[in-house]
């Protein structure tokens, strides 16, 4: 029953939350570019779901009980911003597909 109750109470997670819109997002806007450029692919679906989100929510899940554990409270929102710069990414290769380049300062490094 402790499972069940923190497995709901990491869904009531705000980040949890924005990870998993976020990965929704990417999906969706991947599937357009699918779409646009005819590379439609439901195998590489099913692979994004295995391969990219079930390993970004175990690994924030995992930042956050060890980080808990060990009394490292900002191990689980560092984790979380790796998974969004990388989830990030993903979204501007999908947008460019679709010709929605990001603004120049958005992705241009900073001297």
């Amino acid at each position: 029953m402790d499972i069940l109750a923190n497995l709901i109470a990491l869904l009531d997670d705000p980040l949890v939350k924005i990870l998993l819109a976020h990965v929704f997002i990417n999906l969706v806007v991947a599937l357009a570019a699918a779409l646009k450029t005819r590379t439609l692919d439901l195998q590489r679906i099913a692979a994004f779901l295995t391969d990219k989100l079930l390993p970004y929510v175990l690994v924030y899940v995992a930042a956050k009980v060890l980080g808990q554990a060990a009394g490292l409270d900002a191990l689980a929102p560092i984790a979380w911003a790796a998974i969004e710069l990388a989830l990030l990414q993903d979204l501007t290769d999908s947008l460019n597909l679709l010709g929605l380049a990001m603004p120049a300062i958005l992705t241009k490094a900073r001297d």
